[in-house]
């Protein structure tokens, strides 16, 4: 489901339009390698702290960031793993660190 923008603790970006009826929570959004193009100007250290609606789940911040939804491959939740099952599901609580990286490869 997809759902109008978050508010973004710089003011940067429109509210959802639930953000007034649910309440706010803090997070902190890091995105490594690839993806930190995708934070904004703002952010500290590939970091940002974001205010959101208790209802967002980790496909509205994707989204909300405009990245491309097939560039995050391993994300984190207060450094657990989440599957890409678990991405539409309001998983989220006040004072996560939720980390994304794209898909890495070597050899």
């Amino acid at each position: 489901m997809w759902r109008q923008p978050m508010v973004l603790a710089t003011g940067s970006i429109l509210p959802f339009s639930v953000a007034a009826r649910s309440g706010l929570m803090k997070i902190t959004l890091k995105l490594f390698a690839g993806l930190s193009v995708y934070l904004p100007a703002s952010a500290v250290r590939n970091a940002i702290v974001l205010e959101v609606p208790e209802s967002c789940s980790l496909n509205d911040l994707i989204d909300q960031h405009r990245i491309p939804r097939d560039l995050v491959h391993l994300v984190l939740i207060n450094g657990t793993s989440r599957q890409e099952s678990e991405r539409d599901d309001p998983i989220l609580n006040d004072g996560d660190a939720v980390a994304m990286w794209p898909p890495v490869a070597g050899g």
